[in-house]
Formats: structure tokens, C-alpha cells, sequence
């Protein structure tokens, strides 16, 4: 009969330490979704300034007046763009064993090469 009332007491005490373990399991996993919300929260932060910092270094008006003081590039004038056909094609070196010239491979995918518009 002592051994049928021990049963329950056993039973209790394993799954009073079932249930502190899992409480324990799931105050770990929550602390380390707090700091993964908080590592998340600063990379976008970081990601806003970057993209503003972006914006301003890639305003035009910034980038005409670095190309006056340093470059003096002239705007690019249309008939400075051509087709890539209409460029003149290297001439390919002899192919060694030691390095494989891949000119005839370049050629034509140059020539299948449709221009945007």
C-alpha cells in the first residue's frame, strides 16, 4: 500500500521538475528573442543612415561639382554611344596549352548581344 501512495509523490516531484525546466527553457529562448528584436531594431538603423548617407553622396549636384574640381568630364554627347558590333574586335592571341584563349566564345556572344533602348 506505501508503494501505491509513493507513486504520486514521485510523479509530482518529476513533473515539478519537468515544468521549472521548461520555464527555465522558454525564459532562455525569450531573452533571446529580446536581443535578436534588439539586433534587428539597430541593423535597420544602421540601414536607414547607410541609405541616407547614399542619397547624398549620389546627388547629382554633389557629383557636378566633384566632376568640375577634380575629373572636368564633359557631359557625354550621343553620338559617343555606339553599338557594341560596331566596335572594333581585338585580335586574339595564340592559345597555349598552359592558357586557353576564350576570344571565339567572347566574339560571339558579342555579336548575339542586343542593345537596350
Amino acid at each position: 500500500m506505501a508503494r501505491i501512495a509513493l507513486l504520486p509523490v514521485i510523479l509530482t516531484c518529476f513533473l515539478g521538475f519537468a515544468l521549472f525546466h521548461m520555464k527555465n527553457y522558454v525564459q532562455v529562448l525569450e531573452d533571446q528573442l529580446t536581443k535578436l528584436q534588439s539586433d534587428i531594431l539597430t541593423e535597420k538603423e544602421a540601414i536607414h543612415v547607410l541609405k541616407a548617407e547614399w542619397s547624398y553622396l549620389n546627388n547629382p549636384e554633389r557629383l557636378a561639382l566633384l566632376n568640375e574640381k577634380y575629373l572636368k568630364y564633359d557631359p557625354l554627347e550621343v553620338k559617343a554611344i555606339v553599338d557594341l558590333v560596331n566596335l572594333p574586335q581585338k585580335e586574339c592571341p595564340a592559345a597555349t596549352p598552359e592558357v586557353p584563349l576564350p576570344c571565339e566564345e567572347q566574339v560571339m556572344l558579342i555579336n548575339h548581344v542586343k542593345p537596350s533602348r
